[in-house]
């Protein structure tokens, strides 16, 4: 019987773990449930909005409400998220962005490319939705830095559906290789840029760099967190996961309260010894 308890005790334990490592060096965390901007975000990295197309508190984000842009040019939420030197720089090199993102069936835009994020004055970060191969309409996606360096993800898109993006940045001091993720799974090829290359003050959210404001996105987008360092591959699946099942990024896998009820059973057997 002790046995048995301590390894549900265990199994609680590196539950919780995991759920504590998600929150560490979480820098940003933008969820749009409610209809002010600067809640969503911590201290130093609230959101400017930019334009009149966007809106936040609206129904029917992957998890509750969520941020609605209507394509409308210029229209963007600035994220004061510097990387590589840049701004306030609270992402340094090595970092991790993530976002969900839903384009409306309908979606129209002059540039034909509608944009996720992509960094304030370069596109040393960037990634977005456009028709590139065949006529299936905007279900092809593209990786880009400055450089131009960049990575095609094609046919990996249905519009009017949620997908989610991740994109690790990851640092040896001289080199960066970022690697996409795609609802949770590592897409191939790799981006390789010199880490001194990489650097801006801020992030736009719904839109492109500033000057290239054409490019808005035509949809939703949920779930925004940014972390100043690199998730390993576990904590990856758990952030797709907890979208893919309704709940918030930084909260536990729905494993983890069945494990909670185990871990009840397991004190209730230890006092019955």
């Amino acid at each position: 019987m002790k046995k048995t308890t301590l390894s549900l005790l265990t199994i609680l334990a590196t539950a919780a773990s995991t759920q504590a490592a998600l929150t560490t060096n979480l820098v940003a965390y933008y969820d749009f449930e409610d209809l002010n901007n600067s809640p969503d975000a911590a201290a130093g990295n609230n959101l400017t909005e930019a334009g009149t197309g966007s809106y936040t508190g609206v129904a029917g984000g992957t998890v509750g409400n969520a941020a609605e842009f209507t394509g409308t040019t210029n229209d963007f939420l600035n994220a004061s998220l510097g990387f590589g030197g840049g701004g306030s720089n609270q992402l340094g090199n090595n970092f991790t962005i993530s976002a969900w993102y839903n384009l409306d069936t309908d979606a129209s835009s002059g540039a034909s490319r509608f944009f996720i994020m992509e960094s304030a004055v370069s596109y040393d970060l960037s990634y977005g939705l456009r028709d590139r191969v065949g006529s299936n309409g905007f279900n092809d996606a593209q990786t880009y830095v400055n450089g131009p360096d960049f990575v095609n993800h094609d046919n990996v898109y249905t519009p009017g559906t949620w997908q989610q993006v991740l994109l690790t940045y990851s640092s040896d001091g001289t080199n960066t290789t970022l690697t996409t993720y795609i609802d949770g799974v590592a897409q191939a090829g790799v981006i390789t840029e010199t880490t001194s290359a990489l650097s801006d003050t801020g992030i736009h959210i719904g839109n492109a760099r500033t000057g290239a404001g054409t490019r808005a996105f035509d949809g939703k987008i949920d779930e925004f967190g940014a972390w100043n360092r690199v998730l390993t591959s576990t904590e990856i699946s758990q952030v797709y996961q907890n979208g893919l099942n309704g709940n918030a990024l930084t909260v536990p896998e729905p494993s983890s309260t069945a494990l909670l009820g185990l871990g009840g059973i397991a004190l209730i057997l230890r006092r019955r010894k």
